[in-house]
């Protein structure tokens, strides 16, 4: 049974993602990152939980850091960063934002916005100068937009001004606004 299954009753899913925490197959994290996209808290809190219980911090980040697994792989153990939101992931996703492989990269800095992002910061004013994709630029945008500090101020208001990608320019002016409360 999949996790995101409208058709089973959500406390069947939500048994079963608790379940999968207490499952020793190497499957159960794969099971689990799949019902992630789940708009239901009560499901999202279980498979959290689960992941959690079955140290998917750890094991996402040696994942998404495996060149060697296939890029899809990758970005699903980011996404599953992005909920769990282990505390010193930082360097371990700046690291990410020099990937060859482009959606690795945008996934990594997906996750920057909501964790490690002031331990990733030179990484990321750096990645808003040379990162060639706007995805990518995008989401470093909105997580330096997190970051009060000089730096962080700096590298934006730089870029707003050289910037080219309307969405990017747009990331980049969410972020001066947010960097300019208080």
């Amino acid at each position: 049974m999949k996790l995101n299954d409208t058709g089973v009753a959500l406390d069947v899913r939500v048994k079963q993602a608790k379940q999968l925490g207490r499952d020793n197959n190497p499957k159960a994290i794969d099971l689990l990152l799949q019902g992630l996209d789940s708009r239901d808290e009560v499901l999202r809190a279980a498979i959290i939980a689960s992941l959690k219980a079955q140290n998917g911090d750890l094991v996402l980040l040696l994942r998404a850091a495996d060149a060697k697994r296939p890029s899809a792989e990758r970005v699903a153990a980011l996404g599953g960063i992005r909920a769990l939101k282990p505390p010193k992931a930082g360097l371990k996703l700046a690291a990410l934002l020099d990937d060859k492989d482009a959606g690795v990269r945008e996934a990594a800095a997906h996750a920057l916005c909501v964790v490690g992002t002031a331990e990733a910061e030179a990484r990321l004013v750096q990645g808003l100068n040379t990162e060639a994709s706007s995805q990518v630029r995008y989401f470093i945008a909105v997580a330096l937009g997190e970051l009060k500090t000089p730096a962080a101020k700096q590298a934006v208001a730089a870029q707003l001004k050289s910037e080219t990608d309307f969405v990017v320019k747009d990331a980049l002016e969410q972020a001066t606004t947010k960097q300019a409360r208080p």
